[in-house]
């Protein structure tokens, strides 16, 4: 894969995280949560640690509910 396709897979995520966070949250995914959604579809390994109150939780419900697995399979 050359880098300006992984660019450009990269942007079509970024986008597709955006859209669906903010649909189920409605408000748009802070940028840990948006890196941490993006490792995690990509199936890397991660430790997500933050201050309470700060998502995290959110951040874990998207990706592990059903339809957004459906949406990024």
């Amino acid at each position: 894969m050359t880098e300006q396709h992984q660019n450009l897979s990269y942007s079509i995520l970024s986008m597709m995280i955006d859209e669906y966070f903010q649909t189920l949250t409605t408000f748009p995914p802070h940028q840990f949560q948006h890196q941490t959604i993006a490792k995690i579809l990509k199936r890397q390994d991660i430790l997500l640690r933050a201050p309470t109150g700060s998502g995290k939780t959110e951040t874990a419900k998207i990706v592990t509910t059903s339809s957004g697995w459906q949406l990024w399979e």
